[in-house]
């Protein structure tokens, strides 16, 4: 950063109270990013939580560096987290579309991959860049006072986002009007609630991107709320994610109800034959646990689910027809 051209620094050393929610917000991100890894860690199979723990990191740094930011007193500082805050929102949009391609089952490989090659460009052009009109810069100040009843509440020590970072806004402003239509488009084929919940945290998200770039460009004069946006982003994917296990683990429980149903009734209908059974050697009547004696056919039905169809082998039919006729087959005196 070089050039330290300062705005009249204070000599403040407390925190300021806009920077405190900005911790907490930090906080909530990484711990739900972690459980979200670990999730994917211990499954491999909702593959969709990689980028998204990867994203709450992501969003976690982002709200450190607007502690800096907003705990600057001087144009360099603040020109300094400024780069530092635009270099951290670039991997935002390609992890929501890398998200949203898991989710709904489509390959974005070659566009992924070249989205991230350029913002990884912009980024380092960010932060190793000092030109006016294209990266920020102490030569284009644009600090902002918000005030509220005649009080300041709190100074933006900022610059102009150049060329640079209007480029990457307007890329992340495409990527994510892709994706926001995309699921509008499946939730009109069939409404859902995690597809509600995430066009919810969009459409909150979207919302505060209009209203910090109508105060970056001084349309007027208000808070920037984009790290509480995000916040609405996170808690939103997140409901989604946890429905969707929810809806998947009572499948699978009504799945294995219904298996387990079937298989008691299988096993219900299913009549098996086992140890001795006393059999006569001259009739081959067989002797059931009455001690009454009868057929063998009567006895497999009664105990199993056979139906017996009687005939005659050739042996018998030469045995008892010894004068049926000689060209009549075999096969239509068994049926007679």
């Amino acid at each position: 950063m070089g050039r330290a051209l300062r705005y009249g620094r204070h000599p403040k050393t407390a925190m300021e109270p806009f920077a405190i929610p900005c911790f907490a917000l930090a906080s909530v991100s990484w711990c739900v990013g972690a459980f979200s890894l670990l999730l994917y860690l211990r499954t491999r199979t909702a593959k969709e939580h990689l980028p998204f723990s990867l994203l709450c990191f992501n969003l976690g740094v982002f709200d450190l560096i607007c502690v800096g930011l907003y705990n600057a007193h001087s144009l360099a500082d603040g020109v300094f987290w400024q780069r530092l805050q635009l270099a951290s929102l670039t991997p935002v949009g390609v992890l929501i579309l890398w998200f949203y391609a898991l989710l709904i089952g489509r390959r974005f490989d070659r566009v992924i991959g070249t989205l991230c090659v350029v913002f990884a460009i912009l980024a380092l052009g960010m932060l190793a860049l000092d030109a006016p009109q294209i990266t920020p810069s102490i030569s284009t100040p644009a600090i902002k006072e918000i005030q509220f009843r005649g009080q300041t509440l709190i100074t933006y020590y900022e610059s102009e986002v150049g060329i640079l970072g209007a480029f990457g806004i307007a890329l992340s402003w495409a990527i994510f009007a892709y994706v926001f239509g995309g699921l509008y488009s499946l939730y009109r084929r069939g409404p859902s609630r995690h597809l509600t919940a995430i066009l919810l945290g969009l459409s909150a998200y979207f919302a505060g991107l209009i209203n910090d770039s109508l105060v970056a460009g001084r349309v007027y004069s208000s808070l920037y709320v984009s790290e509480y946006a995000f916040l609405l982003v996170i808690a939103a994917m997140a409901y989604a994610l946890l429905v969707r296990f929810a809806d998947l683990h009572l499948s699978i429980e009504v799945l294995n109800r219904s298996l387990e149903q079937r298989v008691q009734e299988a096993l219900a209908d299913v009549k098996v034959l086992r140890g001795f059974i006393p059999i006569c050697a001259g009739c081959k009547s067989v002797r059931n646990d009455q001690g009454y004696w009868s057929q063998i056919e009567t006895y497999l039905t009664d105990h199993s689910d056979v139906t017996f169809s009687h005939g005659l082998c050739p042996k018998c039919v030469d045995e008892y027809f010894p004068n049926r006729r000689k060209h009549e087959p075999p096969a239509a005196v068994e049926q007679r």
